[in-house]
């Protein structure tokens, strides 16, 4: 979930980052993580009939220290390993589709953990510094994707401005993600056209996590 976001998209040129930590025992022959990654290349080619190339990489998240489910894919009790994450905004602005990876020491046990923190925050509200509200984080009911998942929705406001989040955590093998869209709305609620968005670009990035 991104933060601060009225204030950086204004604020800020679009420029071309994907954030990625290494393992520090990976294998020569393991791939690395940020090529598991959905590219803004994939997103043109998945909405080629939509309007043109209009996605740009923003950037890696910016979550405040006291959000609910801050820092939520370094769960208690395992040792993350690896991770790399992406922001995509659409046309400069939203749909904003962001996706993080990461490997473990146990990724069974990291899916639960990562899990866990959401249950934990269902019907909570949290503010962060400073005082960025996190609303309505309810389960969300979607199919099954990879090994492992569960959904939730999130909305949340910042400068006045209010957004909704679709998050799929999934679990397929050796990788636990964190897959999110995210848009304005200001009745915190998502719509069918949402919901096929989301399962839509889930499905394209759990295919390409190997």
């Amino acid at each position: 979930m991104r933060r601060a976001r009225g204030r950086l998209i204004s604020g800020l040129a679009v420029v071309a980052v994907v954030m990625a930590s290494p393992a520090p025992h990976a294998g020569a022959a393991a791939r690395p993580l940020a090529r598991e990654l959905l590219t803004v290349a994939d997103l043109h080619r998945l909405y080629a009939g939509s309007g043109g190339s209009r996605w740009a990489t923003f950037g890696s998240a910016v979550t405040p220290a006291h959000d609910c489910t801050y820092r939520y894919m370094e769960p208690a009790g395992v040792t993350q390993t690896a991770s790399a994450s992406t922001i995509d905004i659409y046309n400069h602005d939203v749909p904003i589709f962001q996706e993080k990876l990461a490997t473990y020491s146990n990724a069974s046990t990291a899916y639960r953990g990562v899990v866990a923190t959401f249950v934990r925050c269902l019907g909570r509200t949290t503010e962060g510094q400073p005082k960025f509200p996190v609303e309505h984080v309810s389960q969300l009911s979607t199919p099954r994707f990879g090994d492992q998942s569960a959904g939730f929705t999130l909305g949340f406001t910042v400068d006045a401005q209010t957004f909704v989040s679709q998050l799929l955590i999934v679990r397929k093998g050796r990788v636990v993600a964190a897959i999110e869209i995210e848009k304005h709305s200001a009745l915190f609620v998502y719509t069918a056209r949402d919901d096929d968005q989301l399962r839509f670009l889930a499905g394209r990035a759990v295919a390409k996590i190997s």
